[in-house]
């Protein structure tokens, strides 16, 4: 073979990997299609750049093996299985692979809960020996016909592709803007699905690497900080002094109920947890969640540090659990108010999603029950997700031996088989219009059926925490629960114009079985999370860290939300500009606190966050 032959066959080789290149490109973007018109112009043109870095991802595996076909079956397989938890990820989350999500790869349980293991090591087993049969058999052809790249050539390839690869990760937001020419989202994304097809996959991958998930404040600086917490200390020494409360003396429960969201925008004969829904409006309201069918863990974050996820540059993809918490400066959370010995957590099924293990471990919680202390545990029909009613059960039983516990509900949080818990005396009636009246491909999809089966395990819920409520009023110790939803159920994506601003919110209620009466919550359209650690030593004459002075203050001052150039402010958005001096010396101090605690050194200390003196 002469040199102008194997010319050509390289080049047509290099061109046979560009085209399946273009074609992932196209299949990773068209995930988040479906059911999200978006006109043409606004739609990022970006699959010949999009082609091209992938293509990259073919001529790395070329350059290593030396094999084109060793490089045509490991690359079209790496994308092939993007390009497969692309979809399931969509379907049950709402969103698509980011970046840091390969850090999690290793987590056998978590990728156990979303698909078959059975299944991908059946296809290892079978695809490993026949790869390494394709790499021996190619390696003898290719050097028969000498077609194996030179050594210089392979050793630029890697090293162009090493190095370029560096650049994107030091600055993802600029490579992105570079070769796609895309730009960051402007304010908060509430859409997800919506950015992605506008951005397209592999830009919106890019575009993420790196993020910088909190922009440094102007008025940063040590002295600054130095100065915010000697004041809140100052206030915090003196306003103890006249407090004769200590919540530690008491047991508080953190109860985050998954997919818990019951509003009349989509039910007719409403609510489906009439129990929950009284006490919502009396002693609660409207919690603030930006996710839908997905994003427990950031509203967990925010319930137990009181940070603003509206602080972040990307509110809705970033996920402190997997990617800050840890690395931070801080081991602070509402939890380490209590004695460490005295911290538990339950979660009915694994502490492996979201890293929740390593979390709890930084925030002190010793004591992590989850299903494999529940052996006895009942069931939900079809889905398997063990019964709130058995939950609360066993929640009633530990409450004595732990001082705060943090706990977990997943009944609601699955999917919602049509014509689950026939039985049940409850029968919602979906309004028209809203979800499909025509059973959808996906199990995560709009079919009125699922709504209907979700309602009905809702009044379920509504049954078990009456029983835990009924528990608590029976027993001598001070308990104080915490109830919240973090998000509304999976079939809402898409409805966001139907159903209105009821998408983004979910009920929550404080409920305390001691004192003379129960003080009611000052309502409000809707609360941001960080808020509700707050309002629970807002309801009685509770000893605190001086944070939780700043924050209690900025309660009872009527903000509701705080973003990074505006607030919420009873309810009512308000930017910067239009603050008064005393409001906006309480945000600017919260702002820059936050920046300390997690992305810079902790100066504040986490006793500041955490003591009470």
């Amino acid at each position: 073979m002469n040199k102008k032959q194997k010319i050509i066959i390289v080049g047509l080789m290099m061109s046979i990997l560009f085209l399946f290149a273009y074609l992932w490109t196209y299949k990773l973007s068209s995930v988040v299609y479906e059911g999200n018109y978006i006109p043409n112009d606004l739609v990022n043109e970006h699959t010949l750049q999009g082609a091209g870095l992938l293509w990259l991802v073919f001529i790395f595996v070329y350059s290593l093996s030396n094999s084109f076909l060793v490089s045509l079956i490991l690359g079209n397989l790496a994308l092939g299985l993007l390009y497969y938890a692309n979809i399931v990820k969509f379907e049950q989350r709402g969103d698509v692979i980011h970046f840091y999500e390969f850090g999690q790869l290793a987590n056998i349980k978590e990728l156990a809960d979303i698909v078959s293991l059975k299944a991908v090591f059946i296809l290892l087993s079978i695809a490993l020996p026949v790869l390494l049969l394709v790499l021996v058999l190619s390696r003898k052809f290719s050097k028969k016909y000498k077609l194996c790249l030179p050594p210089v050539l392979r050793i630029a390839s890697i090293l162009f592709i090493l190095l370029s690869s560096l650049v994107i990760y030091s600055s993802s937001t600029k490579a992105a803007q570079v070769l796609f020419s895309l730009n960051p989202p402007e304010g908060q994304t509430f859409n997800i699905q919506k950015e992605v097809k506008k951005a397209g996959d592999v830009p919106y991958f890019v575009q993420n690497i790196s993020k910088k998930f909190m922009a440094k404040p102007n008025q940063y600086s040590d002295k600054k900080i130095n100065e915010i917490t000697e004041k809140y200390q100052l206030i915090a020494e003196a306003g103890n002094k006249s407090r004769n409360k200590d919540i530690r003396d008491e047991r508080t429960i953190i109860y985050l109920s998954e997919s818990l969201w019951d509003y009349e925008s989509i039910l007719e004969n409403g609510p489906a947890a009439p129990y929950i829904n009284e006490l919502k409006n009396a002693y609660g309201g409207n919690m603030y969640s930006q996710f839908i069918g997905g994003g427990t863990a950031n509203l967990e974050f925010s319930v137990l540090t009181s940070m603003s996820l509206e602080l972040h540059e990307a509110p809705t993809v970033t996920t402190p659990y997997t990617e800050y918490y840890e690395k931070s400066p801080t081991n602070s959370s509402f939890l380490g108010i209590y004695p460490e010995t005295e911290r538990a957590a339950i979660h009915p099924f694994t502490y492996a999603l979201y890293n929740r293990q390593g979390v709890y471990k930084q925030m002190g919680i010793n004591h992590m029950l989850d299903q494999s202390d529940m052996p006895d545990a009942r069931r939900m029909p079809v889905t398997g997700r063990i019964k709130d009613e058995y939950l609360t059960e066993y929640l009633v039983k530990k409450i004595p031996e732990y001082a705060v516990i943090n706990t977990l509900s997943m009944q609601n949080h699955s999917t919602y088989p049509a014509n689950l818990l026939p039985d049940s005396s409850f029968v919602p009636e979906i309004k028209p219009g809203i979800l499909s009246e025509e059973p959808t491909a996906s199990a995560f999809g709009d079919y009125v059926e699922y709504g209907v089966s979700y309602f009905k395990e809702l009044r379920e819920t509504d049954s078990a925490i009456e029983g835990l409520i009924t528990s608590m009023e029976s027993s001598e110790d001070k308990i104080n629960l915490v109830l919240y939803g973090d998000h509304s159920p999976s079939f809402m994506r898409g409805n966001e114009e139907a159903v209105g601003d009821d998408v983004y919110r979910t009920p929550y209620f404080i409920y305390r079985n001691h004192g003379e009466d129960q003080p009611k919550t000052k309502q409000v359209s809707q609360l941001s999370p960080i808020f509700l650690m707050p309002e629970l030593l807002s309801r009685d004459n509770y000893k605190m860290p001086p944070f939780y002075y700043l924050m209690t203050e900025l309660y009872q001052q009527g903000v509701t939300q705080i973003g990074a150039d505006y607030i919420y402010l009873n309810g009512e958005q308000k930017f910067d500009k239009d603050l008064n001096k005393e409001i906006q010396t309480l945000v600017t101090d919260y702002r820059l606190l936050s920046y300390d605690r997690f992305f810079d050194k902790n100066q504040a200390t986490d006793d500041f966050y955490m003591t009470i003196k």
